[in-house]
């Protein structure tokens, strides 16, 4: 009993250690995109970003579905705007 409290001791250290670890991202390190990069990016990128820009309307589509929230909560609508 005593050891598997001690494991879940340690494990919880051990978690928290890395929590606060990952906790320590910068925003410096994500790079704001701005119209430079579409005009620099080659045929392959730009192409790679409207596919990926199609399938998150796809994929908010088909996830509501049944039950469609209202303009504001979805992403299509402001994505237009």
């Amino acid at each position: 009993m005593a050891t598997k409290l001690q494991m879940r001791t340690v494990m919880f250290v051990a978690c928290l250690a890395l929590a606060v670890t990952w906790s320590n991202a910068r925003a410096d390190e994500v790079p704001l995109a701005r119209g430079e990069h579409w005009t620099k990016s080659t045929e392959q990128v730009k192409k790679a970003y409207l596919i990926g820009i199609a399938n998150v309307i796809q994929v908010e589509t088909a996830y509501h579905a049944g039950t469609p929230p209202s303009d504001d909560q979805r992403f299509v609508p402001r994505f237009a705007r």
